[in-house]
Formats: structure tokens, C-alpha cells, sequence
């Protein structure tokens, strides 16, 4: 897969909302802690990179023998800082569980709940991935806490050509009362002579009429050395039937080919030029890891208003570590322990502490198992705590079997239509293994029963 996919999706995936965003940053003055952290957040500067990364890519391209013990992060807890008390209380965590391939399997949010001092599950993502280790389907599902269980939510579907190019992803949400997944929005990728990203663009759907209709389009430009330096962005004008430019990103790197400055302009229709407003400056140590980065506001002068940093150990690089995001194009090379957050205080004149962040490892030993999972079977929602439901796309199944690790059958079914709603209930909670016996063959994937 393309490095220049990862970048621009990492650092880039929020700036579908910039526009929007705009009007909110020109009318703020003196914003408040979460009036920034809500922007910043729309922005995409705090919160799940690591979705976005890895809806694109392949979690790890290579990997030691066998018998090595990887480290491998469990886990992201993060705390706010509480002036009053002068410590963190628990804000949110998210738990990570991988294939015997090092592939990300799952992905568990879960916020902290002052009442009962515990934490409650709130979102889920579950991965497919092909044989090969390249990224299919992700699922997401919200925790209902008054059915006790997890519900369908939100859909991604990735598609390569021949070479493996990432050549589109599809968004889908989930229809309760029809109980079907209904597209939401696509985007659709095209690369230069030299195999880098050139064009995304993305297409809202339209139900009344049925059809795809465009929304915006990113144009990517590069420097000698390949590395991505500018991303002009598009909005669709439907009353003039095209393409008017709105947004533009510029990056700037330095001697050792690391970005050192993100710069965001929007286009001022009255002056016919383009107005800086927000920009983020890099500083990483002498191991290319990033140290910090800092995020300002342009009105009429730049404006400091958040900041992040970050801790590591150098002892353990990327090849030695199973991670939920790539490590190609991100902006730090070994294990990262901790990160804090800042606001700028102007009534102190100074960084005011606001969070922090701790990830957690254990070892792991690759079994390098590929995963059988295909398009062909699906189930959702995964995981579940009282019934699943497995559908069969283009194929039909004469048996299905679920097995607990040790290999017990602990389900057996037979005579099974195109879909099925199977309970779960009675089982232990745990990974489970399914599998279908279809008229191609063997499906197996894993199920957890939460």
C-alpha cells in the first residue's frame, strides 16, 4: 500500500469539516478549554487517528520469526486534569485486540462513569482482513445500555485494483427498522505516474433520487523528494456544476524529511486570495520521534491554543511492536508510553495542563495464521452479548459450527437459509471461532461474546 495514503489520511482526514469549521474559528474570542477541544476534535488533532489510518492500510508489513515475543498495545486510557484536586480523574479508554497475524481484530471504546467508578462500553470496531493482511470491512456498533448489547452502526468497505492500490472506500450506516446497511458516502482515489496519491473524491449519497452526487475533491501536489507538500481542496457547486476551490493545506519539512509545519488557508471570495488561519508547528528528538506539536489559530496574528507531547522508550522500535495504526509516515518510531495535552491560558500567559494519555503493552507471539475471512460471510454485531446475525453474500451455507478456542463445539446448525439470527446468550464470554460450510468452501472468522 501507498505511504502517501497513510499520511494524507492521518493528517488530513478532518479537513472535509474545515470548511464548515471555519466560521466557528472566526467567531471565537478567547475560546474556552472545550470550545477548543471541540475544534480540535473536528479538526481531527485529538481523538482516533488511528481509525482512520487503519481503515487504509495494513497494520504491520513485516515481521520477525515465529518464535519472537512482540509487545503489543493493549490499550489507551485517558484522564483529565482536575485543577481542583490538582490530579487525573478517568475520561475514556480503548482496548485493542489483534490476529495471530499482528492485524488489528478489534477495537473497544469505553468512557468512565463517575456514578458506579466504572468503565462503560461505548463503541466498537471490528476488522477483516484478507489473507494477505490487506484491510476489508470495518463494523461499528454503539453499546445500548438499556438492551445490554451492541447494535450496528456504521460500515466501511475498502476496495483495491490488480496492484493493490486502494481505489475506493464505501461508508455505509445501518437501517434499524429495515434491518439493511444504506450507503452514506464514498471515496474514490486516483494516482500520479509514480504510484502517489493525486485525486480523493468523495460522494454523498442522495436516497431520494438514488444516486451518488459529488461533495469534495482533494488535489494532492508533491516536491522532488515525494513527500506531500500541498492538499487543495474542492468543494461541488451544484448551481454552477462544478469544482470551486475552498481549502488548501501546506506542509513544510525539514533537513531529516520530517514535517515541520502544517498550514491551513482558506479562499476569501472578496480579496481573491488566500487567508491563513490555522497552522501546527512539529519538534521531534534526536530519535525522529515527534516531542510535541503545537496548534495555532490565525485572527490577525497566530495564536497558540493547544499542545500536545509525548514521552517514549527507545528500547523498542517499530518491528518490535504489534500497534493498532502503521507505522510507515507516522510521526514516531519507537514505544510510545504517554502523551500530555495543554490549553494556552491567557489570562496566565501560559499552558494550562488538560489531559493525559497512557498505553499499555504485553507480549504477544505471532502464529502467522492467515485469515479465511471473505466478503462472503458477514456477521454483525460482533461482538454480541445475545444474538448474532450472519448473512452469506452470493453463496449459501449447508452447516455452520461455533468452536471455542480449544476446538469444543460449543453451536451447530444446519439447513441455513441466506441469513441467520443465532443467540449467543448461553455462551461464556470470549473469542469463539465460526465456521460456515458454503458451497465455495470453508468461511471461518472469529466472533466475541461480550
Amino acid at each position: 500500500m501507498n505511504k502517501t495514503i497513510t499520511l494524507t489520511i492521518v493528517m488530513l482526514f478532518a479537513t472535509t469539516l474545515v470548511f464548515s469549521q471555519y466560521t466557528k474559528l472566526q467567531n471565537i474570542n478567547n475560546p474556552s478549554n472545550q470550545e477548543i477541544e471541540g475544534l480540535l476534535k473536528e479538526f481531527g488533532l485529538v481523538g482516533n487517528h488511528s481509525n482512520i489510518s487503519t481503515t487504509i492500510i495494513k497494520t504491520n508489513g513485516s515481521f520477525k520469526s515465529i518464535l519472537d515475543e512482540f509487545q503489543k498495545l493493549d490499550s489507551t486510557v485517558s484522564q483529565n486534569w482536575d485543577d481542583s484536586t490538582g490530579g487525573y480523574n478517568n475520561n475514556s479508554k480503548s482496548e485493542y485486540t489483534y490476529d495471530g497475524n499482528g492485524n488489528t481484530f478489534q477495537k473497544m471504546d469505553s468512557n468512565w462513569d463517575e456514578n458506579t467508578l466504572q468503565w462503560v462500553p461505548s463503541f466498537y470496531m471490528g476488522y477483516t482482513w484478507d489473507a494477505n493482511g490487506i484491510l476489508i470491512n470495518i463494523y461499528g456498533s454503539e453499546w445500548d445500555a438499556t438492551g445490554n448489547e451492541w447494535l450496528p452502526v456504521e460500515k466501511t468497505e475498502c476496495v483495491y485494483d490488480s496492484n493493490g492500490m486502494l481505489v475506493l472506500v464505501g461508508f455505509f450506516i445501518w437501517d434499524a427498522i429495515n434491518e439493511l446497511w444504506t450507503n452514506e458516502q464514498k471515496d474514490e482515489y486516483s494516482y500520479n505516474a509514480n504510484g502517489k496519491l493525486d485525486i480523493k473524491i468523495n460522494y454523498e449519497w442522495e436516497s431520494t433520487n438514488e444516486e451518488w452526487l459529488p461533495n469534495k475533491k482533494n488535489k494532492y501536489s508533491y516536491d522532488v523528494n515525494e513527500n506531500l507538500v500541498e492538499d487543495l481542496i474542492y468543494s461541488w457547486s451544484v448551481a454552477g456544476n462544478e469544482w470551486l476551490a475552498f481549502d488548501y493545506i501546506e506542509f513544510t519539512y525539514g533537513a531529516n524529511g520530517k514535517i515541520v509545519q502544517e498550514m491551513r488557508f482558506n479562499w476569501v471570495e472578496g480579496t481573491g486570495q488566500w487567508q491563513p488561519y490555522f497552522k501546527i508547528g512539529y519538534t521531534y528528538d534526536a530519535d525522529d520521534n515527534i516531542e510535541e506539536y503545537i496548534v495555532y489559530l490565525g485572527q490577525g496574528q497566530w495564536n497558540a491554543m493547544f499542545k500536545q507531547d509525548f514521552s517514549y522508550d527507545n528500547s523498542f522500535s517499530f518491528s518490535d511492536l504489534i500497534l493498532p495504526f502503521n507505522s510507515d509516515d507516522m510521526f514516531f518510531y519507537h514505544m510510545i508510553l504517554s502523551s500530555h495535552s495543554y490549553y494556552w491560558d491567557s489570562s496566565l500567559n501560559d499552558w494550562g495542563l488538560s489531559s493525559a494519555s497512557s498505553y499499555h503493552y504485553s507480549g504477544q507471539q505471532l502464529t502467522h495464521i492467515p485469515e479465511s475471512l471473505e466478503n462472503e460471510l458477514l456477521v454483525y454485531p460482533n461482538p454480541a452479548n445475545k444474538d448474532i446475525r450472519i448473512d452469506f453474500i452470493g453463496t449459501e451455507a449447508q452447516q455452520l459450527i461455533i468452536t471455542d478456542l480449544s476446538g469444543k463445539t460449543v453451536i451447530e446448525i444446519s439447513d441455513l437459509f441466506s441469513s441467520r439470527v443465532i443467540d449467543i446468550s448461553r455462551l461464556e464470554n470470549g473469542i469463539y471461532i465460526l465456521k460456515a460450510q458454503t458451497k465455495r468452501g470453508i468461511k471461518t472468522t472469529k466472533i466475541m461474546k461480550h
